[in-house]
């Protein structure tokens, strides 16, 4: 059976790694599981298809959205036929025309199609003017896009979108492309390190405004990733205190770099903010994987009964540190090697993906 994978991500973007990632583990399970897999993507103003650039636009804001609303859905309808898909998963972003006009084609060719939510609900992560007209546009175009849809599935709570049935999953990850980190030397100081896309409902504010206002010298948070709303939130005493580092966008080498320092990892601090009781964070799958006990506030099922995991209240209260200071002591004492094991026996996206194409029979 051949899948195409459509993630309209511009991979370009440093802030979707983790996206990119995903994507290239739900491949390689795929491809374990016997299947051949063909995938769609963003880079920059060019559509890839495997990688490779198909169709490039002239640089502009308008030509990007041209390209997000008009082209790439257009492009891969004609495309179908030399692609020659048996199953389209499409990574969630909100409905439009194209994208309907695709599935009927996909329906048309007796392609079975799915739909990825990431997020449900996601709501509450579209606040701007724009974004709100988009989401109204969305609206408009649910019911006939769902009637060319042949199955769901999603990462959070319930088993029904939009009164359909959805499988519910929790990520996976490709253990094998991230190194094991090496427990750190014991010193006074505890260092957490936080990496994402960061936005409000991430709850990074929480920690960071208990970090630079704590008068003893005993933690240190590590920043990886930068956003707009990140350099929003950012106060004077954030900026210049020596207990908070920023360290902007970091991949390969120089992020493992950065792990190597750190003693604890730092999870979803703010997903009730979405509206969210649980979901599940790739960034909590790569630390599990890379052996780094962590932190993180909504429930996250497979990992809530772990002992190298501390949960902290789903509020918008600064994070105690006082509280913290136990965990982090046990954190130096767990087996890092123990905490891949884990991720190993649990978390492969091989079980997730076989899980999604039987909702086929």
């Amino acid at each position: 059976m051949k899948v195409l994978l459509i993630n309209r991500v511009d991979f370009s973007d440093p802030g979707n790694h983790g996206i990119l990632v995903k994507m290239q583990g739900q491949c390689k399970a795929l491809e374990n599981l016997g299947h051949r897999v063909a995938t769609a993507s963003l880079f920059k103003n060019t559509i890839q298809l495997d990688g490779v650039d198909s169709v490039r636009q002239a640089p502009s804001s308008t030509s990007k959205v041209h390209l997000y609303h008009h082209v790439f859905y257009r492009y891969l309808q004609r495309s179908l036929r030399e692609i020659k898909p048996d199953v389209v998963i499409l990574r969630f972003h909100l409905f439009h025309r194209t994208l309907l006009g695709f599935l009927r084609k996909c329906e048309a060719l007796g392609i079975y199609t799915m739909i990825e939510f990431p997020t449900f609900p996601f709501r509450l992560e579209f606040t701007s003017v724009s974004q709100r007209l988009r989401l109204a546009l969305h609206r408009y175009f649910l019911q006939s896009v769902l009637t060319n849809v042949n199955g769901l599935f999603h990462y959070g709570v319930g088993e029904r979108i939009y009164q359909r049935p959805s499988l519910k999953l929790t990520n996976g990850i490709d253990i094998d492309r991230f190194e094991l980190i090496e427990s750190t030397d014991a010193d006074e100081v505890f260092t957490l390190i936080a990496v994402g896309k960061w936005q409000y409902w991430h709850g990074l504010d929480r920690l960071l405004d208990s970090v630079a206002m704590r008068k003893e010298g005993d933690f240190h948070l590590l920043v990886v990733g930068m956003t707009p709303y990140l350099k929003s939130i950012q106060t004077p005493a954030m900026k210049s205190s020596p207990k908070i580092e920023f360290l902007g966008s970091l991949t390969g080498e120089s992020l493992t770099g950065a792990f190597s320092r750190a003693d604890v990892g730092v999870g979803a601090l703010g997903s009730h903010r979405k509206d969210l009781s649980e979901g599940s964070p790739l960034k909590h799958r790569e630390y599990c994987a890379r052996g780094l006990p962590f932190i993180y506030a909504s429930r996250d099922e497979d990992f809530d009964d772990c002992d190298f995991v501390k949960r902290i209240p789903a509020t918008d209260d600064p994070i105690n540190l006082d509280e913290m200071v136990e965990f982090c002591h046990q954190a130096r004492s767990f087996s890092r090697q123990e905490i891949r094991k884990y991720a190993q026996r649990h978390l492969n996206w091989e079980s997730r993906m076989q899980k999604v194409l039987e909702l086929i029979s």
